[in-house]
């Protein structure tokens, strides 16, 4: 065999490995820089509540007024109007006639509806996305409600999303307002309250304070001097009893609400109360008042050796207006109030120990460290500067950055072009 020709064939067929190898590594990792896709999300600075969903139980300082005579009652004033004593409050009528009743009682939440989307502060024409915002997530909010089979909820929740979508028709100048059909609303009343007969009693507020046509028979039960002695065992004996008697002698009209302070009693887990501190102000949200805010004071925490439920305390001196004060509602109490930067649940990697995000810069991929202050199902809020100095080269995760949600064998300094 000749010798010099098996050299040079092996030295072009080792050539040719060689350059199908260079050509193969060429390929693949031009390929995959071209063919991977890069999906990123910046990190925006957001403000996120940590919120404890619990039930409360309302207590004031409310007396029932009663009429001496029964018949057809209209109310002469509005619910939290605030009446002097002496003043007319409702007027009884003769005639019985339970079908115009509801039917002006009917006309009345729906003045109230139209009155109530009248209301619009804080938005211009010209931006309906908070709006859209509140719409989209009371949607969801009444989905779920009715997956749970939540009527109460879905019945309160219901005439706040008629209100959201009137709103949203005189932002985007499908109507101006609804003045006219409130009027029209109230001369129908007036009609129907003319045709109920001779008035048989003007009743009267017997002293000063808030008017509340609405009764729950919880009136005589959840009053300021059960609140005084109130135990966790007597509050748990309390919500389970049954609600009184709306009438006496004659017929119950309405209520009356001496004071502005009302309290709130939230049953909850023993070890969640210990998270929160007594005397200190929260923000609480009420879900069923089209998440009205009201800074209340946690006043006391009940507690028991022998049971594993806490009682939280709250009160507030203020009133809101139009505020639903129902009996027995969910409520949202913000523990803390977090400020950072949002990251996806997804993008967060651990690398030498140290937990952070890969973001692009430029065309070369980069690790940043990040400081968790709050995580929630599908994403984390993280420090905008990081909790403390690093002394191992990596930096923080900045605002604006662009976090890599989306990527195939990340790593820093890889270039993606």
């Amino acid at each position: 065999m000749d010798l010099k020709y098996l050299k040079h064939a092996l030295f072009y067929f080792f050539t040719a490995v060689l350059s199908l190898i260079l050509i193969y590594y060429v390929t693949y990792h031009l390929f995959d820089g071209f063919a991977q896709t890069i999906v990123t999300q910046t990190a925006e600075r957001v403000t996120q509540n940590q919120t404890l969903t619990v039930p409360a139980y309302l207590f004031r300082d409310e007396t029932v007024i009663y009429s001496a005579k029964k018949g057809e009652v209209g109310h002469l004033v509005g619910d939290g109007d605030k009446v002097a004593s002496g003043e007319g409050v409702a007027q009884v009528y003769a005639v019985v006639n339970p079908a115009v009743r509801e039917k002006i009682m009917a006309l009345d939440e729906r003045i109230a509806l139209y009155e109530r989307s009248n209301a619009i502060s804080g938005v211009t024409s010209s931006d309906t996305s908070v709006i859209d915002r509140q719409i989209a997530r009371l949607y969801l909010l009444l989905k779920d409600a009715q997956n749970k089979g939540d009527a109460e909820f879905l019945s309160h929740k219901q005439s706040e999303l008629l209100v959201l979508l009137n709103r949203r028709a005189i932002l985007t100048k499908t109507v101006l307002n609804y003045n006219d059909k409130i009027a029209a609303l109230k001369a129908e009343k007036e009609l129907l309250t003319a045709s109920l007969s001779s008035v048989s009693a003007t009743v009267a507020s017997p002293t000063s304070g808030f008017f509340y046509s609405r009764l729950d028979g919880y009136e005589e039960l959840f009053t300021p001097a059960a609140l005084d002695a109130l135990t966790v065992e007597r509050f748990l004996s309390l919500i389970s009893r049954e609600p009184g008697e709306e009438e006496s002698v004659g017929s119950a009209v309405g209520k009356l609400v001496r004071g502005y302070e009302w309290h709130l009693a939230c049953p909850v887990d023993r070890a969640l109360s210990e998270r929160l501190s007594r005397d200190t102000a929260y923000q609480v949200l009420f879900p069923y008042n089209e998440d009205e805010q009201v800074e209340m004071t946690l006043s006391r925490i009940l507690s028991s050796p022998s049971s594993d439920t806490a009682v939280l305390i709250l009160h507030s001196t203020v009133m809101p207006d139009g505020f639903d004060y129902l009996r027995m509602q969910t409520i949202n109490l913000v523990e803390q109030t977090h400020i950072g930067l949002r990251v996806s649940a997804s993008a967060v990697r651990v690398v030498s120990g140290v937990q952070g995000v890969y973001v692009l810069e430029g065309s070369y991929v980069r690790f940043r460290a990040i400081s968790p202050l709050y995580e929630d199902g599908g994403y984390l809020i993280v420090a905008e500067d990081g909790l403390q100095e690093r002394s191992d080269g990596l930096s923080w995760l900045a605002r604006y950055e662009e976090i890599i949600i989306e990527g195939k064998d990340l790593y820093d300094g890889k270039i993606i072009t």
